[in-house]
């Protein structure tokens, strides 16, 4: 069993219900976009070609996407994404058919059970990311994804806690991390902007 047959069997199975949740696409990507919220499903093949991954992946349009490219929403991948998450550990093809559907089946499952719930953690704007923002400890997250959370608090307009966020994370960067170090300054300095 090969990647693209056992794409093509996933895809006669699990597309139509994602296409029914609003995921447009084909192949291997599919993507749920009601803007700024962008949502990327996304079937990766492993190295040891007998099994592949489930990606979810989750963007805001007004962020950068990740690795710094201009990338359109309709044009996101899942490595893009602010907030990624794998479906499961991996998926085996199989050697026979049965094999493979079996595994589908687990996969489908996988997906009603857990895949359409992440998904539903991020779906509304702002609502959803108010949480988020509000409840996570800026002195335990990574800087990087303080930077991330720092950028949604400014744009709902939560000047108090971007600032907090972007200074808790500038002071557990490292001094190497000079772009990311600029880009928490640059939040801290519009945090603080008057309007």
């Amino acid at each position: 069993m090969n990647h693209k047959h056992f794409a093509d069997l996933l895809a006669k199975r699990l597309h139509p219900i994602l296409r029914e949740a609003g995921f447009k696409g084909s192949g291997s990507t599919l993507r749920r976009v009601s803007v700024p919220v962008v949502h990327v499903f996304n079937v990766q093949a492993s190295s040891s070609g007998s099994r592949c991954f489930v990606n979810l992946g989750v963007h805001l349009t007004f962020l950068p996407p990740e690795g710094g490219q201009v990338v359109e929403p309709a044009d996101l991948t899942e490595s893009h994404c602010a907030f990624r998450q794998r479906l499961g550990e991996d998926w085996a093809y199989g050697s026979t058919d049965e094999q493979a559907e079996a595994s589908i089946n687990q996969l489908v499952k996988a997906w009603q059970e857990g895949g359409a719930s992440y998904f539903d953690r991020y779906s509304g704007f702002p609502e959803s990311f108010f949480a988020l923002v509000h409840e996570a400890n800026a002195n335990q997250i990574n800087p990087k994804q303080g930077l991330t959370l720092a950028r949604i608090a400014l744009e709902i307009g939560s000047r108090a806690r971007a600032a907090e966020l972007a200074e808790a994370s500038l002071s557990r960067s490292p001094a190497m991390a000079s772009g990311l170090r600029f880009s928490l300054k640059q939040v801290l300095q519009q945090a603080s902007r008057v309007l």
